[in-house]
């Protein structure tokens, strides 16, 4: 259906997301474990595998630790000074 698709589809997967990370926030449903916890959050025809959102996912997964995780290797990436 139309209505499974564009950003109110993957709104409703980061949403899913966030509510998998406040049912278990420190250490999220398991890693790769978003599509198959997904129909608990949100029953129904639509099953998204992704969240559609890296920070989500990760958070959906890991729990806060990995977000952590996320943040300082991303933040390691970005202060590195660029090799010549």
């Amino acid at each position: 259906e139309r209505l499974l698709q564009g950003s109110g589809a993957r709104l409703d997967s980061s949403r899913a997301a966030m509510e998998m990370l406040q049912q278990s926030p420190w250490l999220g449903v398991g890693l790769g474990c978003y599509g198959k916890a997904y129909p608990a959050f949100r029953p129904g025809p639509a099953v998204f595998y992704l969240a559609h959102n890296v920070w989500a996912e990760v958070a959906a997964e890991t729990g806060l630790g990995g977000v952590l995780l996320l943040a300082v290797g991303v933040a390691a990436l970005i202060t590195l000074p660029p090799h010549v």
